[in-house]
């Protein structure tokens, strides 16, 4: 079977060299701009096509590039975060249509930031679903589903590190299933969830929201991402950034107002919310590494997270 490559991510990338190791014959690589947290942008891309003698393509423009690979007999196209939603006459294009990867459990979560959003909503669980692709958002038959167990300790870069892991042979599977049409019952019954981008503002963190609360912003907010976020001392030029921090029961009795420094550990730093306590891991006062950044924060007991 001929395969094209449409999209972007990591994910993608390496699903295409693991189908290309067995055997599918990948005809065009085709990407777009990728997003500032990617980890592969158009150079990665071009550097697989070019070792598998493939077409390559960049852009939108969908008509322009159809001209260059019609000849290519593609029969199915594997996608994962195309930019935009798709039309329909392309997608009729290829024998088999496009199947995509969508890091969400549909029907329910459709949309963009569907894990981010799953772990805000404290869901147990998180789906990897191919689906083939409809004109409508994140819609059409359902190919296969994977899930990732989560709790109120996982961190949205485990969640994209097993999609990494587990896309490539479930896509194998789904390309498999496809060609004899099977499909998975869609329960229709379920409502779907319309999840809108997140951008690094909706990060910054509220001390006096619930210990919970804060705990998901952080979890959904770290790596590869820019990281949840405060101020010192309400001074907008003193940003205090955080990648990890965990819970923390105090053997006391306490009185604190939200945001205030509590504890001075090794190289970790206690801090108050509205019920409890949080000990700040992983954290960065501007640019200065975290033993700077703990000193500094850390100088008086009276400094407040804002």
């Amino acid at each position: 079977m001929k395969l094209g490559i449409l999209g972007r991510t990591g994910l993608l990338l390496e699903t295409a060299k693991y189908l290309s190791k067995k055997g599918y014959e990948i005809s065009f690589v085709w990407t777009c701009k990728p997003e500032n947290f990617y980890s592969v942008g158009y150079k990665d891309f071009k550097k697989f096509a070019k070792k598998n003698n493939s077409i390559f393509l960049t852009g939108i423009n969908l008509r322009q590039n159809l001209n260059l690979i019609k000849d290519t007999d593609v029969d199915l196209c594997i996608s994962v975060n195309w930019i935009n939603i798709l039309p329909l006459w392309f997608l009729n294009y290829f024998k088999y249509g496009i199947l995509n990867a969508h890091l969400g459990d549909l029907p329910r979560y459709k949309g963009n930031a569907c894990p981010n959003w799953a772990i805000l909503n404290f869901e147990k669980k998180i789906a990897l679903t191919i689906h083939k692709m409809s004109s409508k958002l994140d819609s059409g038959p359902i190919i296969s589903k994977k899930y990732i167990k989560i709790n109120e300790n996982t961190y949205i870069k485990e969640i994209y590190e097993w999609a990494e892991k587990n896309a490539p042979s479930l896509f194998e599977k789904s390309i498999e299933l496809i060609k004899k049409k099977k499909f998975i019952h869609q329960n229709k019954n379920i409502k779907p969830l319309r999840c809108f981008p997140r951008v690094p503002e909706d990060s910054r963190l509220d001390w006096n929201n619930t210990t919970k609360s804060i705990m998901g912003i952080i979890r959904a907010s770290s790596h590869p991402f820019a990281g949840a976020y405060c101020f010192l001392n309400n001074n907008i030029k003193k940003k205090v950034i955080i990648f990890r921090a965990k819970k923390f029961s105090p053997n006391y009795k306490f009185f604190a107002l939200p945001g205030q420094i509590c504890e001075r550990r090794s190289n970790t730093i206690i801090v108050s919310t509205n019920n409890g306590m949080i000990e700040l891991l992983e954290f960065k006062l501007n640019k200065l590494n975290q033993i700077r950044s703990f000193k500094e924060i850390t100088k008086s007991m009276r400094n407040r997270l804002t």
